[in-house]
């Protein structure tokens, strides 16, 4: 049975909410096409505003904007952890997705098998 996400009720969840072949998961927090887990990067912009409060300057002055641009970049250096950052695709929810694919491909191999015979 496919799975369709939405964070809130659609016209199409109304239309087919009855319909056996289809099955609605609601996000609490994300919406049908949010595919990343953004847990990392959340984490990372709460150490970064905490080190944003410790700079002994004001980063909005223009004066400081190339001093600020280093700073930052030197942060984002040190302290990003890019894998973790980057291959953030939330798996459990493209576990569904192969899963899905997988049940009606086989589904269609098998039919295909007793054609045969």
């Amino acid at each position: 049975m496919p799975k369709y996400y939405f964070k809130r009720s659609s016209r199409i969840q109304e239309k087919y909410k009855d319909d056996s072949r289809f099955r609605f998961i609601h996000f609490q927090d994300k919406g049908h096409n949010y595919f990343n887990d953004e847990t990392y990067r959340d984490e990372f912009n709460a150490e970064f505003d905490k080190w944003l409060e410790t700079l002994d300057y004001d980063y909005n002055v223009s004066e400081n904007k190339e001093r600020f641009s280093k700073d930052r970049a030197d942060y984002i250096h040190k302290n990003l952890d890019r894998e973790k950052r980057f291959n953030s695709l939330d798996l459990e929810l493209f576990g569904d997705f192969v899963g899905f694919y997988d049940e009606k491909i086989h589904g269609v191999i098998k039919s295909e098998e007793a054609f045969e015979k």
